[in-house]
């Protein structure tokens, strides 16, 4: 994939988000969903802050078989033996970057349930309606909007589920946040370690390793640190540049790629100010 670059990137943090379950991982610079489990590879994103450490340095994970951005699965060894990551995802395609992420989040809704309003931590499970109640967001809305038509995705930019009578019963995702791009509210705008506290039961693969870095239900924004500068690219304005992402899981939507400027909080805001431009073949 290539994207346009309208902005010098000397203090600019690059973002991307995918909208789907929704996970929405934040890159390295302070330059810049949903997916399943997602994360960028090019540039290296911050959310890959452990992949230094033993076992995710070598491509193996004691949560997951592999991590997310190798692409290429894992088996039963794959936590001991790792993950042949590739030349391309040598950097990002090691650690947990796309084991952060947001759950509980439905279109049109002012807030996720897994981080509601006032600071208590949800105890009771989250889950979504028969036959998959594991399944956070399966045929359920966390709110009572209550808009005729509140999805706005064509059905040709579909791609899960594509048979199902638009609005009914079967249209089972009627409410993720791809739904309706740019609707649906986030935990953070970095993603939370594991997609949820630690305490809340929500099914899936909601899971993190905690290391010295970060730990299960830490917000991005508030403890991911900058990659190493020599890791970081350098972008020239009005040209444009490779970037690439990888997933765990297909839950289908869409994804982009935003900036937010480094001296300026970061909120979800700031960041769907300004997307960038996907390169026009």
């Amino acid at each position: 994939e290539r994207v346009l670059i309208e902005l010098a990137l000397t203090s600019w943090i690059i973002r991307m988000a995918v909208m789907r379950h929704v996970a929405i991982v934040s890159a390295a610079f302070l330059v810049s969903n949903v997916c399943g489990h997602q994360s960028m590879v090019t540039p290296v994103p911050r959310n890959s802050n452990d992949r230094d450490i033993m076992p995710f340095k070598n491509g193996g994970s004691p949560a997951t078989p592999c991590t997310c951005a190798n692409g290429i699965g894992g088996g039963k060894l794959a936590e001991r033996q790792g993950c042949d990551v590739g030349a391309l995802k040598k950097d990002s395609g090691r650690g947990q970057a796309c084991l952060w992420w947001s759950q509980g989040c439905s279109i049109h809704c002012p807030y996720c349930v897994t981080d509601p309003p006032g600071g208590q931590i949800p105890t009771a499970p989250i889950t979504g309606h028969m036959p998959h109640t594991d399944k956070a967001g399966f045929r359920k809305s966390y709110c009572n909007q209550t808009l005729a038509k509140p999805w706005t995705l064509p059905r040709k930019a579909w791609t899960m589920n594509v048979d199902a009578v638009e609005g009914s019963e079967e249209d089972s995702y009627r409410f993720n946040p791809w739904r309706a791009p740019g609707s649906a509210p986030v935990v953070d705008p970095c993603g939370q370690a594991g997609g949820k506290f630690r305490e809340t039961p929500v099914g899936g693969d909601s899971v993190y390793t905690d290391t010295e870095q970060a730990s299960m239900g830490d917000m991005g924004s508030e403890v991911l640190k900058p990659v190493p500068l020599s890791m970081q690219p350098t972008w020239v304005a009005g040209t444009a540049v490779d970037v690439a992402w990888g997933m765990r899981y297909n839950h289908g939507g869409g994804y982009q790629y935003r900036l937010c400027p480094a001296d300026e909080p970061l909120t979800e805001a700031c960041f769907q100010k300004m997307p960038l431009e996907f390169v026009k073949s």
